[in-house]
């Protein structure tokens, strides 16, 4: 993906290997994508380094919980809109680290792919 961060340079491609994983590194940019801080700065006060950052935004690794928590708490001032994200982003990370939990058929396939639209649209929106 060629997108330009806010301020930076083009994200790396996604390295997901599932789409589940996809939905959440694109998820995870978008919050870094909303705030006013580069990549480095957000890895800076998360206390994690920018290689291990842009890992888990590639899709390349899968963050842990807490990873999320703490780039919630760095990119989303709003304590609210923190909450709704957060929860957006528990479903997205347990989907991620369960993707053969997801629904059979095609509802669950239809559900995930549209799950996965919302989220690349919602990156749109904000670059």
């Amino acid at each position: 993906m060629g997108e330009h961060r806010r301020g930076g340079r083009p994200w790396e491609p996604l390295y997901a290997q599932t789409p589940e994983g996809e939905a959440l590194a694109l998820f995870l940019r978008a919050r870094v994508d909303e705030c006013p801080l580069t990549m480095r700065a957000a890895a800076a006060r998360m206390r994690y380094s920018p290689a291990r950052v842009g890992d888990f935004l590639s899709g390349r690794r899968s963050p842990e919980p807490d990873f999320v928590a703490v780039l919630l708490r760095v990119t989303v001032p709003d304590p609210q809109r923190r909450r709704l994200l957060q929860a957006d982003a528990d479903r997205l990370l347990r989907a991620a680290r369960n993707p053969k939990e997801r629904s059979g058929g095609d509802e669950g396939g239809h559900a995930l792919a549209g799950q996965l639209e919302r989220v690349r649209a919602q990156q749109g929106r904000h670059l």
